[in-house]
C-alpha cells in the first residue's frame, strides 16, 4: 500500500487495519469529491487534483521555505493562471490540447523545450528530440529507480559504516 511517498508493506499488518485502512481511504477520496461543486461536474476531478496531490506533492516545500530560502519558479501554479484554467471550458482541457496549443502560441524558445505528455493516454504533446529521454518510458524508470536505488544503499551503507551508529545492529 502506497501512502504518499511510502510504500507499506502490506504483509507488516494484520488483514483487519489493511481493510480499514483502504476504507478510510476510500471514504476521504468520496468526501472530498462530493464536497465539491463545479459548473461543470468533470472540472470536479481536477479540482480534488488540485487540491489533494498536487497540493501534497508541494506541501513540505512551502512549509519549509523559511528555512531553505528557495521559491520555486511554477507559472502553472499562478493563482491568476489556475483561476483562467478553471474558466476554460473541461472539453478544451482534455488530453493537455489546450497546454499544447497555448505554448505553440508563445515565443520559440518555449517550445525548445518538450511539454511531455501521456502517450499511453494518447494526449497530445510536443515533439521529443531524440537525444532527450521521454520520461514515462519503462526503460527511463527504470533507470531512475535503480540510480534511487543505488543512492539509498549509499546512504544505508554510509549510516551502517559510521563511528556513532549502535554495534548491537
Amino acid at each position: 500500500m502506497q501512502i504518499g511517498q511510502r510504500n507499506i508493506p502490506l504483509k507488516l499488518l494484520r488483514p483487519e487495519i489493511v481493510e480499514s485502512l483502504r476504507a478510510v481511504i476510500k471514504q476521504g477520496i468520496s468526501e472530498a469529491l462530493n464536497a465539491l461543486q463545479a459548473e461543470d461536474a468533470g472540472r470536479n476531478f481536477y479540482l480534488f487534483l488540485m487540491h489533494t496531490d498536487q497540493r501534497r506533492n508541494l506541501m513540505r516545500h512551502f512549509e519549509n521555505i523559511d528555512l531553505h530560502r528557495l521559491e520555486f519558479q511554477l507559472p502553472f501554479f499562478d493563482a491568476g493562471f489556475l483561476t483562467s484554467v478553471i474558466a476554460t471550458p473541461l472539453d478544451w482541457c482534455l488530453k493537455h490540447r489546450f497546454y499544447i496549443k497555448w505554448l505553440s502560441l508563445l515565443p520559440t524558445p518555449v517550445m525548445s523545450v518538450p511539454w511531455q505528455a501521456y502517450l499511453v493516454m494518447n494526449h497530445a504533446r510536443s515533439q521529443i528530440p531524440a537525444e532527450l529521454a521521454y520520461q514515462w518510458d519503462d526503460s527511463y524508470r527504470a533507470e531512475e529507480d535503480a540510480s534511487q536505488k543505488q543512492r539509498v544503499i549509499a546512504q544505508a551503507s554510509e549510516l551502517l559504516r559510521s563511528a556513532d551508529f549502535p554495534t548491537r545492529f
